[in-house]
């Protein structure tokens, strides 16, 4: 149950996210910790054929959202299987801590 409402908990962030520039930096960011740490990390160690069929849907759904935001603000959709892949990931939410550090730099 606790996999499937993600309910941030104390042991979900680092100890630095407790000092001052911790909590500043992570002040919004303890769903997406908790998400990584619970549903992505959980599910890997699990390694069951359903969290990679489930990894794949979440990154298909992704994919559509950014052809649908593209089509709707008459943008031109990249086709390429490189360029969906990498912003169904993104928009996915499956490796949401590492998409964040990577957005912050």
């Amino acid at each position: 149950m606790n996999n499937t409402v993600i309910t941030p908990g104390i042991s979900d962030t680092s100890l630095w996210a407790s000092t001052m520039l911790g909590k500043n930096i992570f002040q919004f960011k303890s769903f997406a910790t908790a998400s990584y740490n619970r549903a992505t990390l959980g599910g890997l160690q699990e390694g069951t054929g359903q969290f990679y069929y489930g990894t794949a849907f979440q990154i298909g759904l992704g994919a559509l959202t950014y052809a649908l935001k593209q089509f709707a603000n008459d943008k031109e959709v990249g086709w390429s299987p490189k360029k969906l892949v990498l912003e169904g990931v993104d928009r996915s939410g499956i490796l949401c801590q590492l998409i964040e550090y990577n957005d912050m730099a």
